[in-house]
């Protein structure tokens, strides 16, 4: 883990865990290899314009489970392995058991930038962090 993500990983998950002081937390690299393994049904739909990508994050209980309370999403925006800015992206749409988040990002950043998507286990000191990047999954 390169000395700009300890930061921001240190922050999304204080935010899920607020009050815990000492758990488990799991980082998972998701790529469109190993998308059927998650315990989540992830589904990233990009969409290109001119020097322009959106994406649409849908996040789906596998289990037909309610979605947790605590969950929370992040754009990080990188040029090389500089971050340029870190953007919580908010839901934009949920029901009881989906989630559906929504961004753009400059194809100029595509290539280093990440969205990361984080849940808190309840009331348990544990959670995950699903963290996605982003050139993995244009144009597939």
């Amino acid at each position: 883990m390169d000395a700009m993500r300890a930061p921001l990983l240190s922050i999304v998950l204080t935010a899920l865990l607020s009050c815990v002081s000492s758990g488990v937390i799991l980082e998972d690299e998701v790529t469109p290899q190993n998308l059927e393994s998650q315990g989540y049904k992830f589904t990233i739909v990009p969409r290109g314009k001119v020097g322009l990508v959106s994406f649409k994050v849908t996040i789906d209980t596998k289990d037909q489970a309610k979605m947790p309370d605590g969950t929370s999403a992040l754009l990080v925006i990188k040029r090389g392995k500089k971050v340029v800015a870190e953007i919580p992206v908010e839901m934009v749409r949920t029901d009881q058991k989906i989630e559906v988040r929504e961004f753009f990002i400059s194809s100029e950043y595509l290539s280093q930038s990440t969205f990361e998507f984080g849940i808190s286990s309840g009331l348990a000191p544990s959670g995950a962090v699903f963290i996605f990047r982003l050139k993995n999954f244009v144009g597939h």
